[in-house]
């Protein structure tokens, strides 16, 4: 489920009263009694209104609602009732408003539905593509301030993997707050499952990146900050040690924030590229 947003849009039928389900719960929640109403002919009246209210309202009652949705419908609910006490009443705005409340209930339900068989797959899944890479960024010691990252290559494949890691640390993230908020949504599982991956690419980008130069810090190029703080090493051997370790940090640090918040990362290389082009594009 995606990032608030991006968090990410929810499958909301328009028509509640069109949804055929072979479901208790369904059923209580998509009583059709003011629909039978309509139906007959019948003119729907405060008070038909009012009891649909107090009938919707213990329905968010219920222990197996969160207090995300709780709080999410009584809100709803309130804004309804005011409906209801206005001077002209404005039907159609009452109903949408049950609509709303009803459409939230049945999104938690198909989240607590969902709950034992995705939260488990997807938490597998995601706990051993964290292994492989705890495991091979520990063989290859690839952490800031080590010998090996004096190597290109390494350096390039601690940025994979720390990519990697930042979108796994995301997707778990995104796992825990779309289960505690009852809005897990099934058509979104592949992004559980695809957002790590997207993470190692993510990485790679933010390496070529920085080898490129294209990414600033305090307004200038890579290269420039990096040799201002190399001529400001002193000759002990503490201060050396130090400022290697943040050499070599700083890739690594942006590939995980790149994995972590992919979406943002897409945003600023969007940016990077139109900048560049228009650059290019500028005459004399």
């Amino acid at each position: 489920m995606p990032e608030e947003g991006g968090i990410i849009a929810k499958k909301q039928p328009e028509d509640l009263t069109h949804i055929v389900k072979d479901d208790e719960y369904y059923k209580r929640v998509l009583d059709e009694s003011m629909a039978n109403i309509r139906v007959s002919g019948q003119e729907l009246t405060k008070n038909d209104l009012s009891k649909e209210a107090d009938r919707l309202a213990r329905l968010v009652a219920e222990n197996s609602n969160s207090q995300t949705v709780s709080r999410t419908c009584n809100q709803l609910l309130d804004e309804a009732r005011n409906l209801l006490g206005a001077a002209n009443l404005d039907l159609n705005a009452v109903i949408t408003g049950y609509d709303k409340v009803k459409q939230r209930l049945l999104r938690a339900y198909e989240s607590r539905k969902a709950q034992p068989k995705w939260f488990p797959l997807i938490t597998i899944y995601n706990l051993l593509l964290l292994g492989i890479i705890a495991v091979v960024i520990i063989f290859y010691t690839l952490i800031p301030g080590q010998k090996n990252l004096e190597n290109t290559a390494f350096v390039c494949l601690a940025c994979v993997l720390w990519g990697g890691f930042g979108g796994v640390v995301d997707a778990f993230f995104a796992l825990s707050t779309h289960f505690s908020k009852q809005d897990f949504d099934t058509q979104y599982w592949s992004w559980y499952y695809f957002h790590p991956l997207l993470g190692f690419s993510m990485g790679a980008i933010v390496y070529l990146l920085l080898q490129a130069g294209l990414l600033a810090i305090s307004g200038m190029p890579l290269q420039e900050a990096t040799a201002n703080a190399t001529a400001d090493i002193t000759s002990t051997t503490q201060a050396a040690a130090t400022t290697k370790t943040g050499v070599t940090a700083l890739p690594i640090a942006m590939a995980f924030l790149a994995g972590f918040k992919q979406s943002t990362a897409v945003e600023f290389i969007s940016r990077t590229i139109k900048t560049i082009f228009q650059r290019q594009e500028t005459p004399g």
